[in-house]
């Protein structure tokens, strides 16, 4: 039998979120001890989705119960944009994953987090592992934030479920988009091909996309673009631009070959021109709001610079 002392970290937790948090071992094998009776809470029968409160006392009779063991890789420094004792707000890379795909990945974005919070993860009680809030394509650059405890990750999923993070990216199109555009479509994906098609009707199963579109400015064939998610979906920003005929710098999946060509030989674009440059929020354990910010990377700008782009045009400050 062992015993855990749910602390104030964890408090207001679903129980068998804790136990996947605490204890190694499949969520299958979690339910089923918790619904036969091996898990309890103050030695009280329960349910996997009860709440938890600080103090109580989690009993767990298996002998195949093993606290959670976290692996430390050393990895390269992340670039922090913000942090407090809640959260942390960093600034991802072009061509690095935000999460590993495969247990044999040795570096990712959130890698290079656990590595930078070692200490504070090595000191918990039960150790938690800050996951990212959200996800960006691995050849998409900026801002991904974390949850450094387990209640400031139920806070921060919470207000990300009800759309109030508000998310803005900048990007450069193919064409002349001439004026602000709230687009939206609806969306199948083809698991096969891991590609969205777009419709400007509602089919069945198809998903709901919508974006605003504000263009900052156009030269050369090229245009400047803010985006707002409203919605989340898959490659969102990318498979609407494309529908509408206006597809994104270098995005091999949806863009254009020609002109990804182009901007290869006039840019040295290597990658899709898609960057992550503002996140605002309100928080739960302050007064206010939240606003983090993140300027393009030098190989976005240098591709600006080529183009004409007067670089003040790219800050975020202007969405």
């Amino acid at each position: 039998m062992q015993f855990l002392t749910v602390t104030s970290e964890y408090d207001g937790m679903r129980l068998d979120r804790f136990i996947n948090k605490a204890l190694d071992m499949p969520k299958s094998a979690v339910w089923r001890m918790i619904r036969t009776g091996d898990i309890r809470i103050d030695n009280e029968k329960t349910s996997p989705e009860s709440r938890i409160s600080a103090g109580q006392t989690i009993s767990v009779r298996s002998h195949e119960a093993r606290l959670r063991t976290v692996e430390f890789i050393k990895t390269p420094p992340v670039e922090v944009i913000y942090e407090d004792e809640l959260l942390l707000a960093v600034n991802k890379p072009y061509a690095l994953k935000t999460q590993p795909y495969s247990a044999v990945m040795k570096d990712c974005l959130t890698e290079r987090v656990k590595y930078y919070l070692k200490d504070n993860i090595i000191s918990s009680e039960i150790p938690f592992v800050p996951g990212a809030v959200n996800r960006l394509d691995t050849n998409t650059s900026g801002i991904v934030l974390f949850a450094k405890t387990p209640q400031s990750a139920e806070n921060i999923y919470e207000l990300s479920r009800e759309g109030k993070i508000v998310k803005k990216y900048i990007t450069l199109v193919k064409g002349n988009f001439i004026k602000r555009h709230r687009a939206t479509h609806w969306a199948v994906k083809d698991k096969d091909t891991n590609k969205m098609t777009l419709y400007d009707y509602k089919i069945p199963d198809s998903k709901e996309m919508t974006s605003i579109f504000e263009p900052i400015a156009s030269k050369n064939g090229t245009t400047l673009i803010s985006v707002r998610l409203i919605t989340g979906r898959t490659h969102q920003i990318r498979s609407q631009l494309a529908h509408m005929g206006y597809p994104v710098a270098g995005d091999i999946k949806y863009g254009n070959e020609t002109f990804n060509r182009y901007m290869l030989k006039t840019c040295q674009l290597k990658r899709q021109f898609l960057h992550l440059s503002y996140m605002n929020f309100k928080l739960w354990y302050s007064a206010g709001s939240i606003t983090l910010m993140s300027e393009p990377y030098s190989d976005l700008n240098m591709c600006l610079e080529k183009l004409g782009y007067d670089l003040r045009d790219a800050t975020p400050q202007l969405f």
